[in-house]
């Protein structure tokens, strides 16, 4: 038992330090990744979108495009919000995925 502990000990203390390590970074390499962020958050409307199974279908849809991470649906107003990286896709693959699963985005 007495081993396990200092185990755990040995463990707990290099992760520690490797959080220190990695957190002492300046504040302007921070300030500088942020700026440099490709991540876009966009709401859509949607024709026809007011059932929770929409929601699925449009996401099983998005999950086809590479550069999407994730939505939220509001089916209530009839929207999805979308966060997608711009690196990877074009809001235009996003729209057409979304028009492909038979809703479509009303401009």
């Amino acid at each position: 038992m007495r081993k396990l502990n200092l185990a755990v000990l040995a463990v707990f203390s290099l992760m520690t330090l490797m959080a220190c390590a990695y957190d002492s970074g300046s504040s302007e390499e921070i300030h500088e990744q942020t700026e440099q962020s490709t991540i876009v958050k966009k709401t859509y409307k949607l024709k026809k979108f007011n059932q929770s199974c929409c929601s699925k279908l449009v996401e099983y849809g998005l999950e086809e495009v590479d550069g999407y991470i994730k939505s939220e649906a509001n089916t209530d107003n009839e929207e999805i919000t979308v966060w997608f990286d711009t690196s990877k896709c074009t809001e235009k693959e996003i729209i057409k995925a979304i028009n492909s699963t038979g809703y479509t985005v009303v401009k």
